[in-house]
């Protein structure tokens, strides 16, 4: 609701200095609503962003506005959860992190035997795709996070580890794994830089938005 309502105050015209207004004072009220509510205010503001994302005819500035952000809010997070970590909070915590990261792991081997029988390009990669699909990003880690502060006792803490430990894991096995799989599919040349293509902005006419859903 707060995502539409954050549209609504967007307009039709983009202004950057407003939309910053608003995209801070729509996020901080959905963030006092889930912690009022007993909710995940990450999930909140992500569900916030998500529709602003979907209806607003500003998609594309707004993402480039608000994307030299993202580190200097990601870094403290990372910094907090570090500090937050510990490593003794359940008698049998590396026993529970190996398990839930294994079952993770066969998971993900069963979701890329799954896009093999669907994409048969995708057989050649063989086990590496599934080892590629791994990694957890940040957000992995602000969830732990939310939980260890939430739950100041072992359940919290345990979780935060597992967190950080797929955070961990999934960087190391991840990048070569895909490297490996995308070689072996011949979608890249082994030894060869991945080109990145230029950005391409969806034109804005091709966009459904709220104001055209009002209109009709």
């Amino acid at each position: 609701m707060l995502g539409l309502v954050a549209t609504l105050l967007l307009g039709r015209e983009f202004r950057r200095d407003e939309s910053w207004g608003i995209l801070l004072g729509t996020s901080l009220l959905a963030i006092g609503v889930a912690s009022r509510l007993g909710l995940s205010p990450i999930a909140a503001a992500f569900a916030m962003g998500l529709t602003v994302s979907t209806f607003s005819p500003h998609r594309a500035d707004l993402k480039a506005m608000v994307a030299p952000s993202e580190r200097p809010v990601t870094v403290p997070v990372v910094v907090l959860a570090g500090a937050y970590l510990d490593l003794e909070a359940a008698p049998f915590l590396w026993v529970l992190v190996g398990t839930a990261f294994t079952a993770r792991v066969v998971l993900e081997l069963l979701r890329a035997g799954v896009l093999a029988l669907v994409f048969p390009k995708a057989r050649a990669a063989g086990p590496a795709l599934g080892l590629g699909l791994v990694p957890s990003s940040a957000y992995t880690l602000g969830c732990g996070l939310l939980a260890a502060i939430r739950f100041p006792d072992a359940v919290g803490a345990s979780v935060l580890v597992l967190a950080a430990v797929s955070v961990l894991a999934g960087e190391l096995i991840g990048p070569l794994s895909l490297r490996r799989a995308l070689e072996r599919a011949g979608d890249i040349v082994p030894g060869r830089p991945i080109e990145r293509p230029p950005p391409s902005i969806e034109p804005r006419a091709s966009r459904t938005t709220l104001y055209d859903v009002e209109r009709s």
